[in-house]
């Protein structure tokens, strides 16, 4: 593959695992790009997730998310800084093509 794009930066996102006193385990990402935003607040944590492009309705974004997790549920949370490198235009277009050789339509 030749890529001919610039390139692309590599962002910073936050990754959260909040492990509940009942075992259910809950995962998120925040990603300040995007718009996503977590905060930390003496009884609860707030989390808003932006909306974001649907892999299942082309043309159409997920709605805006907020979740309040109340501290008096949660027994472990574990943070990672992750370095995410974004696809290059090429690279997406190449997944694109292999994914409509394999399922025969696009999903743009």
């Amino acid at each position: 593959m030749i890529i001919n794009s610039g390139d692309v930066e590599p962002r910073i996102i936050d990754d959260y695992d909040f492990l509940f006193v009942n075992g259910a385990p809950f995962n998120v990402i925040i990603d300040p790009v995007e718009g996503d935003t977590i905060s930390f607040e003496p009884d609860k944590i707030i989390i808003n997730i932006k909306g974001r492009p649907s892999i299942s309705h082309a043309g159409h974004t997920t709605p805006d998310e907020e979740l309040t997790i109340f501290k008096s549920n949660i027994l472990i949370i574990n943070h990672r800084r992750v370095t995410a490198i974004p696809q290059s235009p090429e690279q997406r277009n190449q997944i694109q093509e292999l994914i409509q050789q394999k399922v025969g339509k696009s999903i743009h």
